[in-house]
């Protein structure tokens, strides 16, 4: 959990999907990286920054916990769920710092853990939109809520 390795998959990932991504990859590309910035604005020093829940970056987590269940709901992908389930756990690991048998360490590895593996879905869901648009020629970003696919038109001798 290098914050070199951390920022180089970051960087990576978020331009990935910012210059070839659809609607829901840039949207989650632009929330990781003001989330990761925030975070930087609002964490607290070294020697007290895992002695308990830190309200800065579960502020954070909990805004782009917010913007990642928007983004499944609307989005015409899957993986968006399964992010935002990532970032569940993640501020699920805030509320549990609030025991006192979860250790510093414990907090600090649930917070930084399920970075790594979303913005690798973020590169595969890049890769994805890509490989549909290849196949198919179009992706559609997002669903339709109001209104059939096809208009209809109503059948003869019908009334009514």
């Amino acid at each position: 959990m290098s914050p070199l390795a951390y920022n180089l998959l970051l960087g990576a990932s978020c331009l990935y999907a910012l210059l070839r991504g659809g609607g829901p990859e840039r949207i989650c590309a632009t929330a990781f990286l003001i989330a990761t910035l925030l975070t930087v604005l609002v964490v607290r020093p070294a020697g007290i920054r895992f002695a308990s829940t830190d309200l800065g970056i579960l502020t954070v987590d909990v805004a782009l916990l917010i913007l990642l269940v928007v983004v499944a709901i609307v989005a015409n992908r899957l993986w968006p769920m399964a992010m935002a389930a990532m970032q569940l756990v993640e501020v699920a690991g805030h509320v549990a710092r609030a025991s006192p048998i979860v250790m510093p360490y414990a907090y600090a590895t649930i917070l930084a853990i399920w970075s790594y593996p979303m913005l690798l879905m973020l590169i595969a869901a890049t890769y994805r939109h890509q490989w549909r648009i290849a196949k198919t020629g179009s992706d559609p970003s997002w669903r339709r809520f109001s209104g059939p696919r096809h208009p209809r038109t109503p059948s003869s001798g019908q009334t009514g």
